[in-house]
């Protein structure tokens, strides 16, 4: 990967690039290996993060390909001709799904799983989920 930290880190502490609550967030990602993209053409995406839910009871969110940018999960962005490769993918959280997480900062991790089956950890890190009212 290219970052140079470790975990990708949608906090508070980054500039407040966190979940509000009860609303649409999401990020297009980008990897690069050696200065060249990462390449998404045959790699299936999936993931989770490990939240709680308003009552405070665990809430594991499954993170997987979607086919389109509005549900929850991770949705692949075409190419524009001339380039026909996918080297860009948007992590997304929907308002219904962010509605019902409680706020706090919580562990996710996103997958690759390229055609010989193995799992690859893609990007993991923290995100938070803040109520709009505490921003």
């Amino acid at each position: 990967m290219s970052c140079t930290n470790s975990q990708a880190l949608f906090t508070k502490g980054n500039k407040n690039q966190q979940v509000n609550i009860g609303a649409y967030w999401s990020r297009i990602i980008s990897v690069t290996v050696d200065d060249v993209s990462r390449v998404y053409d045959d790699i299936t995406l999936s993931g989770c993060i490990s939240a709680k839910d308003l009552d405070g009871a665990a809430l594991e969110i499954t993170l997987n390909e979607e086919g389109d940018d509005l549900t929850t999960g991770i949705y692949k962005i075409l190419a524009v001709l001339p380039e026909t490769t996918i080297t860009k993918w948007k992590f997304v959280i929907s308002v219904a799904t962010a509605a019902t997480v409680k706020p706090g900062v919580y562990d996710f991790s996103i997958f690759g799983t390229p055609l010989d089956t193995k799992k690859y950890v893609e990007l993991s890190g923290k995100i938070e989920f803040l109520d709009l009212e505490d921003c």
